[in-house]
Protein backbone atom coordinates (compact mmCIF):
# COMPACT_ATOMS: atom_id res chain seq x y z
CA UNK A 1 0.00 0.00 0.00
CA UNK A 2 1.14 3.51 -0.76
CA UNK A 3 -0.36 6.96 -1.00
CA UNK A 4 -1.96 7.54 -4.41
CA UNK A 5 -2.28 11.32 -4.22
CA UNK A 6 -0.24 13.80 -2.20
CA UNK A 7 -2.45 16.56 -3.58
CA UNK A 8 -5.91 16.22 -5.10
CA UNK A 9 -7.84 19.40 -5.83
CA UNK A 10 -10.79 20.27 -8.04
CA UNK A 11 -9.83 23.17 -10.30
CA UNK A 12 -11.75 25.47 -12.64
CA UNK A 13 -9.86 24.38 -15.76
CA UNK A 14 -6.54 23.23 -17.19
CA UNK A 15 -5.32 26.73 -18.05
CA UNK A 16 -6.17 28.83 -14.99
CA UNK A 17 -5.98 25.99 -12.41
CA UNK A 18 -7.84 27.95 -9.72
CA UNK A 19 -8.77 25.66 -6.82
CA UNK A 20 -12.50 25.11 -6.30
CA UNK A 21 -14.43 23.46 -3.51
CA UNK A 22 -15.18 19.77 -4.06
CA UNK A 23 -18.63 19.26 -5.58
CA UNK A 24 -20.99 17.82 -2.96
CA UNK A 25 -24.47 16.49 -3.63
CA UNK A 26 -27.23 15.32 -1.33
CA UNK A 27 -28.39 11.73 -1.21
CA UNK A 28 -31.74 12.21 -2.93
CA UNK A 29 -31.88 11.23 -6.58
CA UNK A 30 -33.12 14.72 -7.48
CA UNK A 31 -29.83 16.19 -6.24
CA UNK A 32 -27.51 13.77 -8.05
CA UNK A 33 -26.46 15.07 -11.47
CA UNK A 34 -27.01 12.76 -14.44
CA UNK A 35 -23.61 13.88 -15.73
CA UNK A 36 -20.62 15.68 -14.27
CA UNK A 37 -17.33 16.90 -15.74
CA UNK A 38 -14.62 18.17 -13.43
CA UNK A 39 -10.97 19.10 -13.73
CA UNK A 40 -8.49 18.12 -11.05
CA UNK A 41 -4.88 18.80 -10.15
CA UNK A 42 -3.40 15.66 -8.66
CA UNK A 43 0.13 15.01 -7.50
CA UNK A 44 1.13 11.40 -6.94
CA UNK A 45 4.30 9.48 -6.21
CA UNK A 46 4.48 7.80 -9.64
CA UNK A 47 3.66 10.49 -12.21
CA UNK A 48 4.15 13.75 -10.31
CA UNK A 49 1.90 16.81 -10.63
CA UNK A 50 -0.72 16.52 -13.41
CA UNK A 51 -4.06 17.88 -14.59
CA UNK A 52 -6.93 15.46 -15.31
CA UNK A 53 -10.44 15.70 -16.65
CA UNK A 54 -13.00 13.37 -15.07
CA UNK A 55 -16.38 12.66 -16.59
CA UNK A 56 -19.15 10.75 -14.86
CA UNK A 57 -22.50 9.78 -16.38
CA UNK A 58 -25.26 7.77 -14.80
CA UNK A 59 -27.12 5.54 -17.24
CA UNK A 60 -30.09 3.26 -16.52
CA UNK A 61 -28.07 0.27 -15.28
CA UNK A 62 -24.49 1.47 -15.10
CA UNK A 63 -22.08 4.26 -14.36
CA UNK A 64 -19.74 5.67 -17.02
CA UNK A 65 -16.37 6.96 -15.78
CA UNK A 66 -13.83 8.58 -18.12
CA UNK A 67 -10.45 9.83 -16.91
CA UNK A 68 -8.33 11.86 -19.30
CA UNK A 69 -4.82 13.11 -18.60
CA UNK A 70 -4.39 16.67 -19.90
CA UNK A 71 -0.66 17.09 -19.20
CA UNK A 72 2.47 15.32 -20.40
CA UNK A 73 3.32 12.69 -17.84
CA UNK A 74 6.79 11.58 -16.87
CA UNK A 75 8.01 8.42 -15.18
CA UNK A 76 11.41 9.41 -13.86
CA UNK A 77 13.44 10.94 -16.66
CA UNK A 78 11.33 9.37 -19.43
CA UNK A 79 8.12 10.83 -20.81
CA UNK A 80 5.61 8.15 -19.92
CA UNK A 81 3.33 8.32 -22.93
CA UNK A 82 5.77 9.05 -25.70
CA UNK A 83 8.32 6.36 -24.95
CA UNK A 84 6.47 3.67 -23.05
CA UNK A 85 6.10 1.38 -26.06
CA UNK A 86 9.87 1.10 -26.52
CA UNK A 87 10.51 -0.07 -22.95
CA UNK A 88 8.30 -3.07 -22.05
CA UNK A 89 9.02 -2.96 -18.30
CA UNK A 90 8.15 0.75 -18.18
CA UNK A 91 5.01 0.15 -20.26
CA UNK A 92 3.86 -2.47 -17.72
CA UNK A 93 4.62 -0.21 -14.73
CA UNK A 94 2.74 2.72 -16.29
CA UNK A 95 -0.20 0.54 -17.28
CA UNK A 96 -0.47 -0.96 -13.80
CA UNK A 97 -0.28 2.45 -12.16
CA UNK A 98 -2.99 3.91 -14.43
CA UNK A 99 -5.19 0.89 -13.74
CA UNK A 100 -4.70 1.20 -9.98
CA UNK A 101 -5.46 4.92 -10.02
CA UNK A 102 -8.58 4.49 -12.15
CA UNK A 103 -9.85 1.57 -10.03
CA UNK A 104 -9.37 3.50 -6.78
CA UNK A 105 -11.27 6.52 -8.11
CA UNK A 106 -14.04 4.40 -9.64
CA UNK A 107 -14.50 2.33 -6.46
CA UNK A 108 -14.74 5.47 -4.37
CA UNK A 109 -17.27 7.07 -6.72
CA UNK A 110 -19.31 3.86 -7.02
CA UNK A 111 -19.37 3.58 -3.22
CA UNK A 112 -20.69 7.12 -2.93
CA UNK A 113 -23.34 6.42 -5.59
CA UNK A 114 -24.37 3.18 -3.82
CA UNK A 115 -24.81 5.07 -0.54
CA UNK A 116 -26.95 7.69 -2.28
CA UNK A 117 -29.14 5.11 -4.04
CA UNK A 118 -29.56 3.05 -0.84
CA UNK A 119 -30.52 6.13 1.13
CA UNK A 120 -32.98 7.11 -1.60
CA UNK A 121 -34.62 3.66 -1.38
CA UNK A 122 -33.45 2.30 -4.73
Amino acid sequence: MRTFYEISQVIDGPKTKRVLADPVYGISSSELPAALKIYARQKDLTFGDNIYQYEYRVEADFLVFIQENLTTMNAGIIRAMAHATSLPSLRERIGNSFTNHAEAILKWYAGQADKAFTAAGR
